[in-house]
């Protein structure tokens, strides 16, 4: 008898936690949402780019994301919907910085030497503008709908011109 009690006790215990694990997990996925995108200064990738999302609500907190080699950024699930100014950072590259996962195959003299090249190219490259640098002068804006999945690509040019692209079940304003 003590063992069906413990059986019957066990079962009643894995109900309720796996009840309540639901809850939350539903409670918690219904207010949020995904962002994805791409960060690209006049058609090249921006690698390792900020992107910043600064709720117009002040009650909120602000998230942060740093876009991969590729220029491409993810935020899963950490974006509570809402309207959102957007602040972008960073310097377009020509593709070198693929090449600098293979830096411990070199010996010291040319690791050197690439670590020159790179700083002469990041000299050289288009850094993201500063109007798109601050809340107070980015011009970048997204609505994040509840629950959506929003594809955010952020196609900046040093014009300042065209600033970004959304798209999500329903329509994204950025302005």
């Amino acid at each position: 008898m003590k063992i069906s009690n413990f059986v019957t006790n066990c079962a009643i215990t894995f109900t309720v936690v796996t009840t309540v694990l639901c809850g939350v997990w539903a409670i918690s996925g219904s207010h949020s949402t995904t962002i994805q995108g791409v960060v690209q200064l006049d058609g090249q990738a921006v690698p390792w780019a900020d992107v910043v999302f600064i709720p117009e609500d002040p009650t909120k907190d602000s998230i942060a994301v740093k876009a991969d080699r590729d220029g491409q950024y993810q935020l899963n699930d950490a974006v509570p919907s809402g309207a959102y100014r957007v602040v972008a950072r960073g310097t377009a590259s020509d593709g070198f910085h693929k090449n600098m996962s293979r830096m411990d195959e070199l010996d010291e003299y040319q690791q050197q030497m690439v670590m020159e090249l790179k700083l002469q190219q990041m000299n050289s490259a288009k850094r993201i503008p500063k109007s798109y640098g601050t809340a107070a002068t980015s011009p970048l804006r997204t609505n994040v709908v509840e629950g959506e999945v929003t594809d955010f690509h952020l196609k900046l040019t040093t014009s300042g011109k065209q600033v970004a692209t959304g798209k999500t079940n329903r329509s994204t304003t950025v302005r």
